[in-house]
């Protein structure tokens, strides 16, 4: 599943420009650093940042 997830964002990137890209990427690293790996957390994270993803 985790897998499936990684591509999902993978194939949203590829058409983002440049500069979004690497923000996104940036935002995923972060994701894998942490322990927890659910998509609860995922979506948490995504929450919390909410309108700092441009």
């Amino acid at each position: 599943m985790q897998t499936d997830v990684a591509e999902a964002i993978f194939d949203i990137v590829k058409v983002l420009p440049k500069t979004k890209q690497e923000k996104v990427l940036d935002f995923v690293s972060e994701l894998q650093a942490e322990e927890e790996t659910s998509l609860e957390f995922l979506f948490r994270k995504i929450e919390e940042r909410g309108q700092n993803i441009p």
